[in-house]
């Protein structure tokens, strides 16, 4: 192998390496605003996700109240019936 040729050898095996740590310091500078924004995402889900279960809470006892109230007033209802029977 003539110098020529080992010098190309070396050149390319230089900007291999060279490639490998621009990738590396690509991926670590990518990382770290994908995982802020990973934690970011988990929070607000979180937020949500509490919002939905008071909402479905606030929901079902809203739903629990009016049943009460309109079973109430149809018992009411019946009793005046029976009442006005007599």
């Amino acid at each position: 192998m003539d110098s020529s040729s080992a010098h190309q050898i070396t050149r390319v095996r230089n900007s291999t390496k060279s490639v490998e740590i621009k990738r590396s310091n690509l991926r670590s500078s990518a990382i770290t605003p994908l995982r802020a924004a990973n934690t970011t995402i988990s929070k607000d889900l979180r937020g949500i996700a509490m919002e939905v279960d008071q909402a479905a809470s606030d929901h079902a006892q809203s739903t629990s109240n009016s049943l009460f109230v309109l079973h109430s007033h149809h018992d009411d209802n019946n009793m005046l019936s029976s009442i006005s029977d007599h």
